[in-house]
Order: structure tokens, then C-alpha cells, then sequence
């Protein structure tokens, strides 16, 4: 997520990309670590962040901060944005082993010590986890964060009707969906692919181009999508900038926008195209929102 972090750094956001151990091309270790420690090395990370001195440390604002998170960072990010598991989840034999995910199930105090008062606003991309029973009613009810999930309307990783359902049972939040149709698992966050990644793995047991990119969406055209509406999410919500909100207050289906303007090119009144977005640009994308209570 390279493309991201450095277009939101050129916004004046400090960004930071995490390595998380035994998550890794290099050090795959067992799933377990990873459902356990997504959360915990997010809140770690920012607090390492607080500690930093010299020029770096002098122009970092962690009571500001905005965490983003794709597939398992997403199911990291939506644990640390107040979404404790389900107990189910913390029973699985390929899960954490020995009961230890409980750190994180609904209703514990160990869950709601790591829900970080600094974290103004997520955005979690494909979030793998409603899938496989990890969260339930109680453990959505928790979020109570502004957050924005960024999905592919086809994905059969996390699988896009459970990535609905977390979105709808959020309900103690403000929320957004961004859909890109008919885009698998790979929507949105994957950086462009390097040409060494198109060669066949004999190690991976297939090309590692498969990983990042989609069948039918152009990888750089989703990453502009995705900057595009993750800096309008964070400047409304850690630079409150309202004249952001804007940018999220549109038509469901962008194609069923319509473009009206006067001779002067003003918008009028019944001028319902995506803003930000030149005309026949937004194609085969949805936008959706929720309110608290909803």
C-alpha cells in the first residue's frame, strides 16, 4: 500500500506502513499470530510514533491518527476500531491457539483497553473476517468510530455479502461503503504489480501478479479511487475539513449521476454527478452511506 501512504504524505499526513511479523512473504509463520496481533501491532505502532524525537517526532500529532487497513489489516483495523470478536472465534483449532484471541472478544476489558482514544477515523479495504464468524451483532455494535470500508463487489476472500453485513451491523457509527463491481478480493489497495511478480512461483504455486492485481480493474486507476476518497475521509475527520464532506455526500450509483451546469459551468440544483470525479470517470462504482442508529 506503498501508493497510498506516499500520496497521503504529500496531503502533510506523517504515514507509517507496518511489517507485521509472521505475516510476511518472508516470514509466514501460522495464521493464529496474525488474527491475534494485527490489532495490537496498530496499537503499538502509534505508540512508538508518540515516542519519536528530532524533526519527525516534532511534527507528529497521534491524537490525530487514522488507521488503514486491507484484508487482514482491515479485520485488525475493525478489532481496533471496537469490534471485539465473537467467543466462537476464539475456539477455532486453525485459530490462536489456547484461547488466547479472548484478549479481543466483545464485552473484555482487554478489548475495549486496546480501542484507542487517539484513532479519529479507519478505513478498512476487503476486511476478511464476518466470513468465517468472527464477529456477531454485539462485537459491530461496538465501532463507534467514523469508518469507511472500500470493497469489490465479487470478492470470494472475504466474501462481499459478509463485508455487507459488517457495514450494516456498525450500527453505533457514522459508515461508508465503496464498492468497485464487479472487483475480487484485490480491490482498491494492492500497489501496482512489479514485472518480477508476473513469473510463475514455484515456491507460491502460482504467479504472485495474482495477488495484486484484478481481472477486470486497472490497478492504478483503483489506487487513484482509493487516495481520492481516503484523503477526503481523513482531512474530514483529523484535519475537520469540512468543506470534505462534500466529496462523501453523493448518489449511490455514481453512473446514475447526472451532470447540469448553467453556461458558466455552476452546478444546479438537480447536478448529481460524483464531485471530484471528470465525467465518465466514476463508472462502475457505488458509494453508500449509514448514520448512527441506522
Amino acid at each position: 500500500m506503498s501508493h497510498l501512504g506516499e500520496n497521503l504524505a504529500t496531503k502533510g499526513y506523517v504515514t507509517v506502513s507496518i511489517d507485521h511479523r509472521d505475516s510476511t512473504y518472508s516470514d509466514k509463520a501460522a495464521f493464529g499470530s496474525t488474527l491475534l496481533n494485527r490489532p495490537i501491532d496498530q496499537r503499538f505502532v502509534i505508540d512508538q510514533m508518540e515516542a519519536l524525537e528530532g524533526p519527525l517526532g516534532a511534527i507528529i500529532n497521534t491524537n490525530q491518527t487514522g488507521v488503514i487497513g486491507y484484508s487482514m489489516g482491515g479485520y485488525g483495523a475493525l478489532i481496533f476500531a471496537g469490534a471485539g470478536v465473537t467467543e466462537a472465534s476464539t475456539k477455532y483449532a486453525w485459530g490462536t491457539p489456547a484461547g488466547l484471541l479472548a484478549r479481543h472478544q466483545a464485552g473484555s476489558e482487554s478489548h475495549a483497553a486496546i480501542v484507542d482514544e487517539r484513532v479519529k477515523a479507519v478505513i478498512a479495504i476487503g476486511p476478511w473476517g464476518m466470513n468465517t464468524g468472527f464477529w456477531d451483532a454485539t462485537g459491530l455494535a461496538g465501532v463507534k468510530k467514523p469508518l469507511m470500508m472500500m470493497a469489490g463487489s465479487v470478492d470470494d476472500v472475504s466474501i462481499y455479502a459478509a463485508m455487507r453485513k459488517i457495514f450494516e451491523g456498525m450500527v453505533n457509527t457514522n459508515r461508508h461503503l465503496l464498492t468497485f463491481e464487479n472487483a475480487n478480493h484485490n480491490a482498491a489497495a494492492p500497489m501496482p504489480a512489479p514485472i518480477e511478480s508476473w513469473a510463475h512461483s514455484e515456491s507460491l504455486g502460482y504467479a504472485p501478479f495474482d495477488h495484486y492485481a484484478d481481472a477486470v480493474w486497472d490497478t492504478n486507476r483503483m489506487n487513484n479511487i482509493t487516495q481520492h476518497f481516503a484523503t477526503a475521509f481523513m482531512d474530514l475527520h483529523l484535519k475537520s475539513d469540512a468543506g470534505k464532506a462534500s466529496y462523501l455526500e453523493l448518489v449511490t450509483r455514481a453512473a446514475d449521476g447526472v451532470i447540469s451546469k448553467d453556461d458558466a459551468d455552476k452546478e444546479l440544483a438537480d447536478h448529481t454527478h460524483w464531485q471530484g470525479f471528470a465525467p465518465r470517470t466514476a463508472a462502475g462504482l457505488t458509494f453508500e452511506t449509514l448514520d448512527a442508529g441506522k
